[in-house]
C-alpha cells in the first residue's frame, strides 16, 4: 500500500524546506535600506519571520523524531539554492517595498494552504503531533498573511506619491 512513515518524512521535509526558503527571504528583506526606512514594514516582515524561524525549528524537531536526515546532501543542497534565490530576489526589488511584502503575503499563503495538507496526512496517518503542529502554525500565519495585505494598499499608495515627487522636482527646477 504505502509507507506511512516516508510519507510523513516527505511531507514534512517539503515543508522545512518551504519554511527555510520563506526565512531566507525575510531575513534577506529586513534590513534593506528601502525596508528600514519604513519601521512598522520593517517590524511586520521581522515578526514574519520570527514566525518561520519558529516553524522551522519545530519542523526540524518533528523531522528528527520520524528518522529524517535534516543534514543530508539533498537537503543542504536544496537549502542553499532557496536561499541565494531569495537573496536575489530581494536585490532585484530593494527599490519596490510593496512587491517584496506582495511577494511575502503569496509566500506566506502557500505556507498557509501547506499547513492545511500537512494538518489532513497527520490526520489520515493518526500522527497527532503532526496535525496539532500543522494546525498551530497555520494559526500562527493567519494574523501576519492579514496584516501584510492591509499594508500593501498604503504602501503602494505612499510609493506612487513618492515617485510623483520625484518626477516633479526636476521639472520644478527648469528655468522658465
Amino acid at each position: 500500500m504505502f509507507d506511512r512513515g516516508a510519507l510523513l518524512r516527505q511531507h514534512a521535509g517539503e515543508m522545512l524546506a518551504l519554511e527555510r526558503q520563506i526565512l531566507d527571504a525575510l531575513d534577506g528583506q529586513v534590513e534593506l535600506e528601502p525596508v528600514r526606512r519604513r519601521p512598522r514594514t520593517q517590524n511586520l516582515i521581522g515578526r514574519a519571520a520570527a514566525v518561520a524561524r519558529k516553524h522551522y525549528a519545530t519542523l526540524e524537531q518533528y523531522e528528527a523524531t520520524v528518522g529524517a536526515e535534516p543534514a543530508s546532501p539533498l537537503r543542504r543542497a536544496a537549502e542553499s539554492v532557496a536561499a541565494t534565490l531569495a537573496g536575489l530576489g530581494a536585490r532585484v526589488r530593494e527599490d519596490a517595498v510593496s512587491r517584496l511584502l506582495r511577494d511575502d503575503y503569496t509566500a506566506l499563503s502557500l505556507a498557509a494552504v501547506s499547513y492545511i495538507v500537512l494538518h489532513t496526512v497527520g490526520l489520515a496517518l493518526k500522527d497527532d503531533r503532526l496535525a496539532e503542529l500543522s494546525r498551530e502554525h497555520l494559526r500562527d500565519l493567519t494574523p501576519i498573511i492579514g496584516e501584510i495585505g492591509a499594508a500593501i494598499p498604503s504602501l503602494v499608495a505612499l510609493e506612487l506619491a513618492e515617485a510623483e515627487r520625484a518626477a516633479a522636482e526636476p521639472a520644478a527646477a527648469l528655468p522658465g
